[in-house]
């Protein structure tokens, strides 16, 4: 029985609070078909760009949070699976696919809470 699934996680947001990263992770159930997407909110637009690195790079794709070398852009690692390096590449909310080096991604905000930080199960 076939099937797909799509969660949609809260990353950040941008160093200035103009715009919202969330990933988008979807799959087909009983495959290895799955990929990440980059969701992004800007709020001075009141607009949705939904990002991912050309296609023809990778056959899966995971959204690793804002870019440190090319800021305003979303950083993903992606790749084959079965590959033993995946690269990293950074995406603009135009969809432009750049191969970057060294770089970290970054998350602005602080931590409001511990709530989630351990297991929510209780026996």
């Amino acid at each position: 029985m076939s099937g797909t699934i799509a969660i949609l996680v809260p990353v950040a947001w941008n160093q200035t609070g103009s715009r919202f990263l969330a990933r988008e992770f979807e799959a087909i159930f009983n495959s290895s078909d799955m990929s990440d997407y980059a969701v992004i909110w800007d709020r001075n637009d009141n607009y949705t760009y939904t990002v991912a690195p050309a296609r023809s790079l990778y056959t899966h794709a995971v959204l690793l949070g804002w870019s440190q070398v090319c800021p305003g852009q979303v950083l993903f690692r992606a790749g084959n699976l079965g590959d033993r390096t995946w690269p990293l590449y950074a995406v603009d909310q135009s969809g432009q696919t750049v191969a970057v080096s060294d770089d970290q991604p970054l998350v602005f905000g602080s931590q409001a809470s511990q709530d989630w930080i351990e297991s929510q199960t209780r026996f």
